[in-house]
């Protein structure tokens, strides 16, 4: 696992204080060697002439490269995100139904993933959890405010959220219920109120908190797991939302094509009663037999009527 620290355990308090700042000089910084000057700037002086006495840190060399870094790097989000649209607009010139174009992570995987670290939030759970428990609150509002812009800015109904760190091997069921859930609940009723299908993805093992996550506004949202009994989560989470997923990604990568048949048609008979399922697999799909995947379609097809 790639987990890497970017926030001290003393700096819990800067983090929870003002946000804004804490990322731009200290969190950047340390993830990008090139933009360590950044840890120079003093943003929270509102003098004018401290902001104006600063300027000089941009003449410097290492910082010239810098910059020129920088507008190299937003060349290349340029190309990025203009291939982007021409798939998207292939896609409706297709009439294929886009799903989530734009993905997010939920509040306290914005803490563990990208700031903190994974092994060492979960660590503070039991060394100062009041602190972790406020920094997820901050969290939260960021994921909010940019789950909803960037989803609406794309013109898009559906917002991608996979869970990290939600597994039942990293955190009880009690832990899960305190940390993990409810910045992830609001931000799933945040996202229903401004009319967003939160597209949620469970990663890992998901068994030990059906009950917790049905907790979501009924016909909203949309969940797929990658190892679950999809036989209790249709059980529990299927009665409030649509579930999908489950079927092992390594099965049509390596599997035969009578396995495929088979695990497909045990899933659709499992999910598919009643509505409400989605035919997925359990993980991103980049390598799998030609004909696995048409065997798939084709029972999916044949089967997944209603």
């Amino acid at each position: 696992m790639d987990d890497h620290e970017f926030m001290s355990v003393e700096e819990y308090d800067d983090l929870i204080n003002n946000p804004g700042e804490f990322f731009l000089t200290k969190v950047i910084p340390r993830k990008y060697k090139a933009l360590s000057f950044l840890s120079e700037l003093q943003v929270s002086d509102p003098l004018e002439s401290m902001f104006f006495g600063q300027l000089e840190i941009f003449d410097r060399p290492d910082v010239r490269i810098a910059l020129d870094a920088l507008k190299e790097a937003g060349r290349a989000a340029k190309v990025w995100n203009q291939g982007w649209s021409e798939i998207f607009a292939e896609f409706d010139k297709q009439g294929i139904p886009l799903g989530a174009g734009v993905g997010h992570p939920c509040p306290f995987d914005l803490l563990a993933d990208t700031t903190r670290g994974l092994l060492n939030t979960v660590m503070d759970i039991y060394s100062c959890p009041d602190k972790v428990l406020a920094a997820v609150d901050v969290m939260t509002e960021i994921c909010i405010k940019q789950a909803v812009g960037r989803t609406k800015n794309a013109g898009l109904k559906y917002l991608f959220i996979p869970l990290h760190a939600g597994v039942d091997e990293f955190m009880s069921p009690e832990h899960y219920k305190k940390f993990y859930w409810p910045g992830l609940q609001k931000m799933i009723c945040a996202l229903v109120e401004n009319d967003i299908t939160p597209y949620i993805f469970c990663e890992g093992k998901y068994h030990q908190r059906l009950d917790i996550i049905s907790d979501v506004p009924p016909g909203k949202v949309i969940y797929t797991f990658e190892d679950v009994d999809m036989r209790k989560a249709k059980e529990t989470v299927g009665k409030v939302a649509c579930i999908g997923g489950n079927l092992p990604t390594s099965l049509l990568a390596y599997g035969k094509k009578e396995q495929v048949v088979e695990a497909t048609k045990r899933l659709l008979d499992i999910g598919a009663p009643g509505g409400g399922f989605l035919m997925d697999c359990s993980m991103i799909l980049d390598n799998a037999k030609r004909e696995n995947l048409e065997a798939w379609e084709e029972t999916t097809r044949l089967y997944g009527k209603y």
